[in-house]
């Protein structure tokens, strides 16, 4: 799988690159995501399939590797989701849970 940082910044569909406005791009993104996602039916027994549905739909706009399991580490810095910084198969997290 490729490196998606190009000097500390997850590569990005629209070419931003400072890290300061991506992160002001990308909270405001999902948050319109998350709103949207919020009128939608989910199921009662949520899946990997429906993690990754979750995940596209959050941030497909900014990046084009979304919606894939992945093995490498690209948990930003000073992350609030402190288990994503483990080097370690995000399908295995999932299935696990």
């Amino acid at each position: 799988m490729a490196d998606y940082f190009a000097d500390d910044i997850i590569e990005n569909k629209l070419g931003i690159d400072s890290p300061y406005l991506l992160h002001e791009v990308e909270e405001r993104m999902v948050a319109e995501a998350t709103s949207l996602l919020l009128d939608e039916d989910f199921p009662d027994a949520p899946d990997e399939t429906f993690f990754v549905y979750i995940h596209k739909r959050l941030f497909e706009s900014l990046y084009d590797f979304v919606g894939k399991f992945r093995d490498v580490d690209i948990t930003k810095p000073d992350s609030a989701i402190p288990f994503l910084s483990c080097r370690v198969s995000q399908k295995r997290v999932v299935t696990d849970i």
